[in-house]
């Protein structure tokens, strides 16, 4: 696998860790009066999904760079066990 690639994916999803925490920050410092809570809390829910599918990315990256040998031979749910 691309190395470059896995580290640009990596660097993307601090990126959006970053934003998302920067976004919840923000409602917790505003003044309700003049805040649009419920727009925010739509970033961030948006932000968390966005979250998501980069990580998803990164797990997909890593079963292909490994032949899927970390997660198929553990079984579902066993990732603790790593």
């Amino acid at each position: 696998m691309n190395q470059k690639f896995k580290s640009k994916v990596e660097m993307i999803a601090e990126r959006y860790a970053d934003l998302v925490d920067k976004q919840i920050q923000t409602i917790n410092n505003a003044d309700p009066a003049l805040f649009d809570s419920a727009e925010a809390m739509n970033e961030i829910t948006e932000g968390i999904r966005m979250l998501g599918h980069i990580t998803a990315t990164l797990e997909r990256l890593e079963r292909m760079e490994h032949g899927n040998k970390i997660f198929g031979e553990l079984g579902p749910g066993n990732v603790a066990n790593l």
